[in-house]
């Protein structure tokens, strides 16, 4: 894993943590650190150019409806985004230039670029992080599918699609589709990738992505835990006691305590081992 660069984490957390947060750019950062010499820019300027064409064909509306039409148009019909249904695990669905270069991604990359698309214009789009299937707010009601072409989700479609993604006792809540916080946003891609790895067995790819849910994330313990356990296979065992003392420390309660404690010892002795 390359050593992340402080001062470029310093700017992810300016640009989550801005009124106007830059989802897009900070994504885009992140993938820096999984493919060194990457150059964000041409990305960043592809999304700015496709924001001013709908702008134009806008002539100034910004009525939800009508951006969301347009958006659609462009990004689904001219240009033939998709959802990636034949290889949804693809890590490459999870780096935003990658899903920009092959027009394909999974629910919440499309999100992504909707909402950078949103940003650019100044037009309120927010991030809904429904069960299972990631989703875009446009104006104050109006909920829509990226990885489902631009469709519009009314209650019957929404209950459909939960039932899809949780089993057919699934009842849709409103709390289910309020807005996620940037932070949240971009830990959800993260864990994406954080999943994939782990069950592919790549722990030199898992490593990034956990280093990365515990900056994002940094009060919740799991993501820790979790980055010790990746540590421990890679065979860091100081840096993995590290991680899962700071766990057991604010977790003495989860169910997972005996276990951990078990790593914590097995990586303790290998590191005596090793001075």
């Amino acid at each position: 894993m390359p050593i992340p660069n402080d001062m470029e984490r310093a700017d992810i957390a300016a640009l989550v943590d801005a009124p106007n947060a830059d989802l897009v750019r900070a994504a885009l950062l992140f993938e820096r650190e999984d493919r060194p010499g990457f150059n964000p820019q041409p990305a960043l300027d592809t999304i700015a150019h496709w924001a001013r064409t709908i702008d134009d064909r806008l002539g100034g509306a910004r009525a939800p409806q009508a951006l969301s039409e347009h958006i659609a148009d462009l990004l689904f019909t001219e240009l033939g985004f998709r959802g990636n249904r034949a290889q949804y695990d693809d890590p490459d669905n999870s780096y935003l230039s990658r899903v920009l270069e092959r027009r394909t991604g999974i629910p919440i990359s499309l999100s992504l670029l909707y909402l950078g698309i949103g940003r650019e214009l100044g037009a309120p789009i927010f991030p809904i992080g429904f069960p299972g299937h990631f989703l875009v707010q446009v104006g104050p009601e109006l909920l829509i599918d990226p990885f489902g072409e631009g469709r519009v989700l009314g209650p019957k479609s929404l209950s459909a699609l939960l039932r899809e993604a949780l089993g057919p006792q699934a009842q849709f809540r409103t709390e289910m589709v309020q807005p996620l916080t940037p932070r949240a946003t971009l830990a959800r891609m993260q864990r994406n990738l954080k999943t994939i790895f782990m069950r592919r067995n790549q722990p030199e790819h898992a490593l990034g992505v956990c280093d990365r849910l515990v900056f994002l994330l940094p009060d919740v313990a799991a993501e820790r835990r979790d980055r010790g356990l990746v540590y421990e296979q890679l065979d860091c065992f100081s840096l993995a006691r590290r991680d899962f003392e700071a766990y057991l420390s604010v977790a003495s309660e989860a169910e997972d305590v005996p276990l951990i404690r078990e790593h914590l010892v097995s990586v303790s002795q290998r590191e005596a081992t090793l001075h």
